[in-house]
């Protein structure tokens, strides 16, 4: 889940004290091991009109095959995903046009038709040695989800989302995320985390955390 995202960001009080912001893009790449993620989220502060809070970059990598081999051994039992938020503020001019570049290419995803996938059926999709994307992208009333190996023969659209991944990420600057942020998840993120709004302050939880 840690990848993927929450499905919303809460800022600390003194930033703001109601609102929240929610995402609009997530890209993703897999390829030797390694797992990255960039995501986009803007304000969805419900009977907001003014004084938006500034859309967030949240960039988060992910050794994936380490921690699962160190997970195996007992050596691990938090990942080690190296997540960051930073404010957009300057370079929404940037943002908006590689939204609107993906919106714009999602309306003609190269899907193969296909039907009933049984018995491990599949359709015969050119691929390459890449790894895998997937993205969400939405223009705030739609949503479009897809993932694929990466192909050089799919009209552009695994480099178009290698090049936003590398985009967004240039424009990393971390925040101080222990000054109160805060993510929220539909389910939580440890078996002792019951109950009521999950919430997530980027710390590994106590029962995870390494002995001193």
């Amino acid at each position: 889940m840690l990848i993927e995202g929450p499905f919303s960001i809460k800022a600390p009080s003194h930033i703001d004290d109601y609102g929240w912001l929610e995402c609009q893009l997530r890209l993703t790449h897999w390829a030797g091991g390694i797992v990255e993620a960039v995501a986009v989220y803007v304000d969805d502060s419900m009977n907001r009109e003014d004084g938006f809070l500034a859309p967030l970059l949240r960039h988060v990598r992910w050794e994936r095959s380490e921690d699962q081999r160190r997970a195996m051994t007992g050596e691990l039992h938090w990942p080690t995903a190296v997540i960051s938020l930073t404010p957009l503020s300057e370079h929404r001019a940037a943002v908006d046009s590689l939204i609107h570049e993906i919106l714009s290419r999602a309306t003609s995803l190269p899907v193969v038709p296909f039907g009933l996938s049984a018995e491990r059926a599949v359709p015969e999709v050119d691929i390459d040695d890449r790894g895998k994307i997937a993205m969400f992208v939405s223009n705030g009333v739609q949503n479009i989800e897809f993932g694929a190996p990466t192909s050089g023969t799919d009209a552009g659209l695994s480099n178009l989302v290698l090049h936003g991944i590398a985009a967004l990420r240039a424009l990393n600057s971390p925040l101080a995320l222990e000054l109160g942020w805060r993510e929220s998840y539909p389910y939580p993120l440890s078996a002792d985390d019951i109950g009521g709004s999950h919430w997530w302050d980027y710390r590994v939880p106590d029962q995870f955390a390494p002995s001193a």
